[in-house]
């Protein structure tokens, strides 16, 4: 690279008048005449130089088809401060998309330009792949015309086809051909870069847009395995300090993760209800987090000061199946680690720096508290979950852990099996954690044959088990039947009963009604009632089993089943009541469209006389957006009968020149709350109002804010706060710049709090170039001020700073006369 000259630029303006590319001649124009006008403190050599020279304008500068470069920022000459963003995109002659985009941001502080951020992309190729998406027969914009071309398109000439496949024959040429690279550099080092290269790009892409050609590869088993690690920050700063002894800070961040997935999605199989279909997903994620910092005073090389280290680590295994066989079981699983999994785990060190060697700081104190989900709960679902936190000042760890109560649990087994053919009628329902220590089978099975004129019914729990099975009576074809039946219950007592067996419909699906009871006079009563709802068909597969026991026990039975696919309103539900045992579990999602979805899962259990326990969690997301105006709610809720009530909501709404912020937290019957509103008015002043309230901490905050930014011409902070104990807190500090045609400079700032006040306003006036008159007022009390009026000369072309300051303190009868001069030429100061 040369520095600039009068013999390069007349080179470069004589080749500009002769070239004849309109790509080269439109961005070598703009770049010549935007670093004509350029305010860039780098090329004030080069601007001296074009502005002597006639660059005519002879070409089509769209910016649309041809290249440019642009350049925005703004210098203060005198006061030796700016910034610059400029960009290049650059077109090539064979394409019609750019080939190559360049950011840069550029600050000039202290006499020195700093390259803060500059980003830069480049690719080739586009313009075929953009053909065939959205071309004339493009994949996206014409399926039928891209399917067309690509499959009967033939010239009549056999000569011109067999020249075509001679032409990409060729050994250097490579048909849809599509390269890019990006890279990211700060203050000059490059921080990322990165490339692919991909030969017939489009036909690889078609085999992830088309179902049919990705579906079949998800339906292969995969596996991918990745580690990574990253330096995320690594800060070195050295400060000067009143003692002249430099403070060093250092700041360190660093990042290791592992991803293990093995997965076989089968879908088409799965959809299609093929007889035999299966898929499976095995997610092992685990990642680690460092961060240290230090804080020292250097002298002769040996340090002294503190040194904080932090360190977060989360593993986890998801592991889950699901298999459909013959077309009639479905079975979902899902599987669980053999060890305890460690959701979170968070741990703080602090050690002293002496004499350059770390020296633990010795814990003195703290709590140890450790929380954990009921027992009663650990029995009914295996697992346990755990929060504990030692804090030990200044250490401190915690710890969140899924830890099983059984140790025997592997797996939650979910099955669904139906059979409908000739009149054969079989729907099975069952979950269950197969070869725990504890049995935990819930299962609900109800199955008819109306040839061989057979019913049999059934409900198995840890606590009963239930059976009823018997003959039909067809007193009305395909409708209405008689019915003797046989009830075992625990294989220990047994009842007959007689009652009646009807077939239905309602809301469309097929409908099944069992009622029965002991004949009058029986030694023992039983009354039974079950009823089956089955629908198969899509889009709305649905089904249901409700079994009620009644008069056999001190209560009742009641089994109930159900499960609910229909679009966009989803529900499960398992629900079981008895002489020992109640409890219930259901779950419900709407998804209406991508972000805006509502769920909850309810569940509530009681062993015999023990007190009842549940656990309710429900979310909501909406959000609508109408250009500039959006509105979002998020929210969530947790209730537990061991870990309390926990609610949460965020919400988001802009509309106009208002906007309105607000996150909303309960724990426990404690609210915590923050809103924050804003609104625009003119002149791009902002006002606002927040206020905080936590019912733990005792706080009622409010804050009112006035903020407006012109930057360099103006700028106003205004913050008004108040709490329950205190009112009349302000901070502010606002500044107006002006030159008409002298330079002109108003600031004040006020800080206030009850009985205290302090306020410190200064004015400066340009008299002539590079002379400034000053007006300094600081107050602090009544009588506490301090008033100083200097004239300054402030000339950085020339080198020359010069302070010369009167200073009139209160209290005190004479006053202070300060003066400063620095005028530097050469290698000298004066």
């Amino acid at each position: 690279m040369e520095c600039p000259n009068e013999d390069i630029v007349d080179k470069v303006v004589e080749h500009l008048s002769n070239e004849t590319s309109n790509q080269v001649g439109s961005y070598v124009w703009s770049y010549l005449n935007t670093k004509r006008r350029s305010t860039k403190p780098s090329t004030m050599e080069l601007q001296r130089i074009l502005k002597k020279e006639h660059i005519s304008q002879r070409f089509d500068l769209d910016p649309r088809r041809f290249s440019r470069f642009y350049e925005v920022g703004y210098f203060d000459a005198e006061n030796n401060y700016g910034g610059h963003i400029d960009s290049s995109v650059i077109f090539s002659p064979k394409g019609y998309l750019p080939r190559e985009v360049v950011f840069n941001f550029t600050v000039h502080l202290f006499g020195k330009s700093l390259n803060i951020l500059e980003l830069g992309a480049r690719a080739e190729g586009l313009e075929q792949l953009n053909n065939d998406l959205f071309g004339v027969d493009g994949y996206i914009s014409n399926p039928n015309g891209h399917v067309f071309r690509e499959k009967k398109f033939r010239s009549h000439n056999e000569k011109i086809n067999q020249m075509k496949v001679l032409y990409l024959r060729k050994g250097d040429f490579v048909e849809n051909q599509v390269s890019a690279s990006m890279y990211m550099r700060m203050f000059g080092d490059d921080i990322k870069y990165c490339a692919f290269e991909q030969d017939n790009f489009f036909n690889k892409m078609k085999e992830y847009l088309e179902l049919d050609k990705a579906l079949p590869k998800l339906a292969k088993e995969m596996s991918y395995k990745k580690s990574r690690n990253v330096m995320l920050a690594e800060v070195r700063r050295t400060l000067p300090t009143l003692c002249g002894l430099p403070l060093q800070l250092t700041v360190d961040a660093a990042l290791s993760s592992h991803v293990e997935y093995k997965a076989k999605l089968n879908l088409v199989d799965l959809l299609h209800q093929r007889p035999d279909a299966d898929a499976f997903l095995e997610s092992k994620p685990s990642a680690s987090v460092f961060a240290a910092s230090s804080l020292a005073l250097v002298a002769a090389g040996v340090k002294s000061g503190m040194r904080s280290a932090s360190t977060l680590h989360s593993a986890t295994s998801i592991s889950g199946e699901v298999q459909l066989k013959n077309g009639k079981t479905f079975i979902a699983k899902i599987n669980l680690p053999d060890d305890d999994a460690t959701l979170v785990h968070i741990e703080r060190k602090v050690a002293r720096i002496e004499n350059n060697r770390l020296n633990p700081v010795q814990p003195s104190g703290g709590e140890d508290h450790r929380y954990c989900t009921s027992s009663t709960s650990g029995k009914v679902t295996g697992l346990k979950m755990c929060a504990e936190v030692k804090n030990q000042y200044p250490e401190l760890k915690a710890a969140i852990t899924v830890e099983k109560v059984d140790p025997l649990l592997k797996t939650y087994q979910f099955v669904i099996e139906r059979d409908s053919s000739s009149g054969h009628q079989k729907l099975l329902m069952s979950a269950d954690t197969p070869g725990s220590k504890v049995n935990r089978k819930m299962e609900a099975n109800f199955e008819v044959a109306i040839p061989q004129k057979k019913i049999k019914i059934g409900v198995t729990t840890p606590f009963k088990k239930i059976s009823v099975e018997g003959n039909l009576e067809e007193r009305k074809r395909m409708e209405d039947y008689a019915a003797k039946l046989n009830l075992n219950v625990d294989d220990r007592r047994h009842y007959d009963l007689d009652g009646a067996f009807k077939i239905g419909m309602q809301d469309g699906r097929k409908k099944y009604t069992v009622t029965a009871k002991t004949a009058a006079g029986s030694a023992q009563t039983a009354d039974l009632m079950t009823e089956l709802q089955y629908s198969g068909r899509k889009p709305s597969p649905y089904a249901s089993i409700d079994f009620h026991l009644d008069k056999v026990f001190e209560k009742p039975i009641i089994f109930k089943t159900l499960l609910n696919l229909a679009a966009p309103h989803y529900q499960s539900k398992l629900e079981y009541s008895g002489p020992k045992f109640n409890g219930k579990l259901e779950a419900e999602a709407t998804h209406k469209a991508l972000l805006d979805v509502k769920g909850s899962v309810k569940g509530e259990y009681q062993i015999g006389n023990e007190p009842k326990h549940m656990l309710n969690i429900g979310a909501e997301q909406t959000f609508t957006k109408q250009g500039r105006n959006h509105n979002l709610k998020h929210a969530a809720n947790v209730e537990s009968s061991s870990l309390g009530k926990f609610s949460y909501q965020i919400y988001s709404k802009h509309e106009g020149n208002e906007m309105k912020n607000a996150l909303e937290v309960d724990f426990g019957g404690r609210k915590s709350a923050l809103h924050v509103d804003i609104n625009r008015n003119a002149n791009d002043v902002y006002t606002g109002v927040a206020t905080a309230k936590c019912d733990r901490l005792r706080l009622n905050h409010k804050a009112n804010v006035v903020y407006q930014n012109k930057f360099p011409l103006q700028f106003q902070l205004k913050v008004d706060a108040e709490t329950p104990t205190m009112k009349g807190l302000h901070a502010g500090v606002e500044y107006v710049m002006k030159s008409d045609p002298k330079w002109k400079f108003d600031g004040k700032a006020r800080l206030a709090y009850p009985g205290k006040e302090f306020t410190a306003s200064k004015h400066i006036d340009e008299t002539e170039a590079g002379k400034y008159k000053m007006t300094t007022n600081i107050q602090w009390d009544r009588n506490g001020k301090v008033d100083i009026n200097s004239d300054v000369v402030f000339r950085p072309k020339e080198n020359e700073y010069t302070v010369e300051s009167v200073a009139r303190v209160a209290g005190v009868a004479e006053p202070f006369h300060l003066k400063k001069h620095v005028r530097y030429h050469g290698d000298n100061y004066k």
